[in-house]
C-alpha cells in the first residue's frame, strides 16, 4: 500500500481571494460574452426599439480630415477591476465579523482513480476559520487541528475533528456527486469548537489546488529555515524561489520549527500548521504586493472542478473586495490546540479549554463556557469506564476458573508425613497375653469420611496439595486489585461529576490512578493465567507479553467498530 499524503491547503486569505477572483472572473466573463442572457437590449445605452417613422439626423463630425489622412480612433476607456469587482459585491455581508471555514480534503485524482490502491475515504484534514472582520478591517485566522477530540453535532461516538467530513455522509456521494451536506457538517463541528458561534460560510478544496495555485501566480520567494526532504526531493535552508510542488512539500513537514516557543505548542502537527501559515501569509503578500487579486484569468484553471462552497457570486465578491483592501499586517494567527495523547484508542488532541475560552473572548469579544468533558483528564476517565467494563468482562471466568482449582486444592493435604532416614526404627514388642478373663474388649477409633480427590484431579495426581503458597499468593493479590479496581473507580467517579459540574477537582490525578490500576490488573490477571494454566482458547493469545496489544486481543476495546458507541465508521488510518 502506498503511503498516504497528508495533505495542506492553501487557504486563509489567499484561498477567499482567489475563490473571489474565480467566481467574479466567471461572471465578469459571461457578462462580456453575453448574447443576451444577461442583459435586454432596452437596457443598454443607445439600443433600442427603432421608430419606423423617424428621419434620422445628418452626422456633423467634430472635427476635420486632410485629404488622404487615417482616422485615429480614440482610445477605450480602461476599466478598473477593483471598481468591477466592488460593483458586483454584496455589500449587505460586509459588516461586522464574518466567518468563512476553509475546508481541506485529502484526496486528489490520483486517489480518486482504479490505479490507487489505498483506502479510499477522505477526511476534513486541515480546517482554517477566518474570522473576517469588515468593521475593523482585518481578519484572524484560527486554526482548528484535525486530531481535535470533539463532538460532531448530532452523531453519536468518538470522533476526531477531521471526522466531521465522514459523520456528514463522506466527500462524495455514492454516484459520485459532491456531497455538499458533508461541508455543512464540518460547519457545524466548527461551530460547536467557537462554543455556538455560527459559521455561515466555507470553501473546500482537495490537493491538486495548492501546486496548481501556487504555479498560476508564478510561485512565490521564502526563506526555508532548516534542510527538509521528501519523497526523494531535497530542499535547503535559505531564501529560495518556490514552486508549487516546494510549496506543498514544506507545508507537509513536521519536524520541530523555530516558532515553536513562540507559538507555545511543540506537536508536529502543530509545527506543520505554523509553516503553512507563514507559507499563507507570504502567498497573500505577493499576491497583494503584484496586484495578483485581479490576475482572474490564470487563476480560473487552478480551481476548475476542485473548488466548492455555498457562497453566492456576490458574497464571494464581497470577500475579495475585502482581501484586496487588506493590510497583510492585519492578519492574527491562531490556533486552538492543545495537548497531543495516545488515549481512547487512537492520537488525540486535546484542547487547552481555558485558552479556547481566551482565545475566542479575544476574537470575538464573547465569553463562552469551557467543555470539560472534552478535557484530557476526563477522556482518562471516560477511557477508564470503558476499559474497566471490558476487563472484567475479560477477567470473570478466569476469576471463577482459578478460584475452583484452589477450593479442590484445598481439601487435600499439604504433605506426605514420611520417616527421617536417621531415626531408627523402635523393636516391635509383642505383649503377653493377658491372665485377666476379665479385661474389657478394645474400642475402634471412629472412622473419619475423607474427601475423594478423584473428583478434582486425575489417577496420575499426586494426592497432596499442588499450588505453593507463592502461587496462592499470587491468587490473593489478583483478589485484592479487583478490590481496589473499584474502589478507584468509585472515587473517579466523584471527581467527574465535580468536573462535569464545573467544580474544583481532582480528576487528573483520580484518572491516572484509574489508569494505573486497570494496567496492574491486566498484568496480573495475565502472569495468573500463565501460572494456573488457563487454556480458555480466547485468552490464549494474552498469556505472553508480546501478545498483550494484538488487535485480536481479548483486551483491545475497538469501539470505533460498535455502533451501540459509535454511530459512524470512521477509519483514522
Amino acid at each position: 500500500m502506498k503511503k498516504r499524503t497528508k495533505f495542506v491547503i492553501l487557504s486563509s486569505i489567499a484561498v477567499v481571494v482567489i475563490a473571489a477572483g474565480v467566481a467574479t472572473g466567471i461572471y465578469l466573463n459571461g457578462l462580456i460574452n453575453d448574447q443576451g442572457g444577461n442583459f435586454k437590449p432596452s437596457e443598454i445605452v443607445g439600443i433600442g426599439t427603432p421608430d419606423p417613422n423617424a428621419t434620422a439626423a445628418p452626422v456633423t463630425p467634430d472635427f476635420t480630415l486632410e485629404p488622404g489622412a487615417t482616422p485615429t480612433p480614440s482610445p477605450e476607456p480602461t476599466i478598473d477591476p477593483f471598481i468591477t469587482l466592488q460593483e458586483q459585491a454584496d455589500t449587505t455581508m460586509m459588516k461586522n465579523i464574518v466567518n468563512v471555514l476553509v475546508i481541506g480534503i485529502d484526496g486528489d485524482e490520483y486517489r480518486e482513480s482504479s490505479d490507487w490502491n489505498g483506502k479510499k475515504e477522505w477526511h476534513s484534514d486541515v480546517m482554517l476559520l477566518l474570522a473576517v472582520n469588515f468593521d475593523q478591517m482585518r481578519v484572524d485566522m484560527i486554526s482548528l487541528p484535525r486530531d481535535t477530540y470533539a463532538n460532531i453535532p448530532d452523531v453519536k461516538g468518538i470522533y476526531k475533528l477531521n471526522a466531521s467530513l465522514n459523520c456528514g455522509g463522506g466527500y462524495v456521494n455514492k454516484d459520485g456527486s459532491i456531497n455538499y451536506a458533508a461541508f455543512e457538517k464540518v460547519c457545524q463541528a466548527a461551530e460547536w469548537m467557537l462554543g455556538g458561534i455560527s459559521v455561515d460560510y466555507y470553501y473546500a478544496v482537495n490537493m491538486d489546488t495548492v501546486k496548481g495555485l501556487v504555479d498560476a501566480i508564478g510561485g512565490v520567494d521564502y526563506e526555508i529555515e532548516g534542510h527538509f526532504d521528501i519523497a526523494q526531493r531535497f530542499y535547503e535552508p535559505g531564501m529560495q524561489h518556490m514552486d508549487g510542488q516546494a510549496v506543498l512539500d514544506y507545508m507537509r513537514v513536521r519536524k520541530k520549527s523555530k516558532y515553536t516557543k513562540v507559538w507555545g505548542i511543540s506537536t508536529s502537527d502543530a509545527n506543520r500548521v505554523i509553516r503553512q501559515k507563514n507559507m499563507l501569509t507570504a502567498l497573500f503578500k505577493k499576491m497583494k504586493s503584484e496586484n495578483l487579486i485581479t490576475s482572474i484569468p490564470s487563476l480560473v484553471q487552478a480551481f476548475e472542478g476542485r473548488l466548492f462552497t455555498n457562497c453566492t457570486l456576490s458574497q464571494t465578491a464581497a470577500l475579495a473586495t475585502f482581501a484586496y483592501q487588506l493590510d497583510p499586517n492585519n492578519i492574527g494567527m491562531h490556533s486552538m490546540g492543545g495537548n497531543s495523547a495516545t488515549l481512547l484508542g487512537w492520537n488525540f488532541v486535546f484542547t487547552n479549554q481555558a485558552e479556547r475560552v481566551k482565545l475566542i473572548e479575544q476574537v470575538y469579544g464573547v465569553k463562552v463556557s469551557q467543555y470539560p468533558q472534552y478535557t484530557k483528564q476526563y477522556a482518562q476517565y471516560r477511557w477508564g469506564t470503558m476499559l474497566e467494563e471490558r476487563y472484567l468482562e475479560v477477567c470473570e471466568p478466569l476469576t471463577k476458573y482459578v478460584e475452583a482449582l484452589i477450593a479442590a486444592d484445598d481439601l487435600l493435604p499439604e504433605f506426605t508425613p514420611e520417616p527421617s532416614p536417621s531415626e531408627t526404627p523402635a523393636p516391635i514388642i509383642t505383649p503377653e497375653p493377658s491372665t485377666d478373663s476379665t479385661a474389657a474388649p478394645a474400642t475402634a477409633e471412629p472412622a473419619t469420611t475423607a474427601p475423594n480427590p478423584k473428583a478434582y484431579y486425575s489417577e496420575t495426581t499426586p494426592l497432596v496439595r499442588q499450588y505453593t503458597a507463592e502461587q496462592r499468593k499470587q491468587w490473593e493479590d489478583y483478589l485484592k486489585c479487583l478490590e481496589e479496581l473499584e474502589e478507584v473507580s468509585e472515587s473517579a467517579e466523584k471527581e467527574a461529576k465535580k468536573a462535569r459540574n464545573g467544580s474544583r477537582n481532582s480528576l487528573s490525578s483520580a484518572a491516572n490512578k484509574y489508569l494505573e490500576k486497570l494496567a496492574e490488573l491486566q498484568d496480573k490477571a495475565i502472569a495468573l493465567a500463565k501460572t494456573f494454566k488457563y487454556e480458555k482458547n480466547y485468552f490464549d493469545a494474552v498469556c505472553y507479553p508480546t501478545d498483550v496489544y494484538k488487535k485480536n486481543s481479548v483486551w483491545s476495546l475497538n469501539y470505533w467498530d460498535d455502533k451501540t458507541i459509535n454511530e459512524v465508521d470512521v477509519d483514522f488510518n
